[in-house]
């Protein structure tokens, strides 16, 4: 009997060393993510982008994300990251590509998909200043907003805005332009509270160049139009 308790005993430490092992194994990193794309610069026709730093994110929470690895792309704007992972069911990851801020981009972040290749390329143009004399009086529903936007494919936003406050207001701003692309400059403020705007814009003349552009708007806000922005 005594025999048979110490058999009992001594298979049962084997199997929980067993299953130490097994459960070891398991959490080891097994899968490969890579995380990979090129760069380009949209003002020098597609040339790649070295030396931009791409960020591996884990997103601990919704609030708080942990840099888990980082790479610098390679002359011709390559970057490329390799994660692995004890299993795919993890969809916390993120990655983003850092521009500085001279740039205009479409990257923000992107969510990695564990277990395969990740890729997205990301176009940055480098913008030139428009330096904006606007002149204004008897601004009544304010602050009145001055954005500029380009006319590039897959790019949504404003390039650059500035809140106007004062009600009269002859005053000279900094606004962001990209060389060779139609450009947009747009003036609104609302209409009380009731979601209209008052708003008015045109297409700055610009330099094909990087260069500063000097430009005065002369405003009449009793030309502007009524609706949406």
């Amino acid at each position: 009997m005594r025999a048979f308790r110490l058999i009992t005993s001594f298979l049962a430490i084997i199997s929980l060393f067993a299953c130490k092992k097994e459960s070891k194994k398991k959490n080891e990193p097994q899968f490969e993510t890579q995380i990979t794309g090129i760069v380009t610069h949209g003002n020098n026709n597609g040339q790649g982008m070295k030396d931009v730093k791409v960020y591996l994110y884990y997103d601990e929470t919704p609030l708080l994300r942990k840099k888990k690895d980082s790479v610098l792309t390679d002359q011709n704007g390559v970057y490329n990251i390799i994660l692995k992972t004890a299993d795919t069911l993890d969809t916390k990851y993120t990655w983003k590509i850092v521009f500085e801020s001279k740039y205009y981009h479409n990257a923000g972040y992107g969510n990695v998909k564990l277990g395969r290749k990740n890729t997205r390329h990301a176009v940055a143009y480098e913008a030139g200043i428009l330096r904006a004399r606007v002149i204004y009086n008897n601004l009544v529903n304010g602050p009145m907003r001055v954005s500029t936007s380009a006319s590039i494919p897959n790019f949504i936003g404003n390039l650059s805005f500035i809140d106007l406050t004062k009600t009269n207001a002859d005053t000279t701003i900094s606004l962001k332009l990209i060389p060779d692309k139609q450009n947009d400059i747009r003036f609104y403020y609302p209409v009380n509270y009731t979601g209209l705007f008052r708003w008015w814009y045109t297409k700055p003349n610009i330099a094909p160049s990087l260069d500063t552009t000097y430009q005065t708007f002369n405003l009449d806000l009793n030309n502007f139009f009524t609706g949406g922005k």
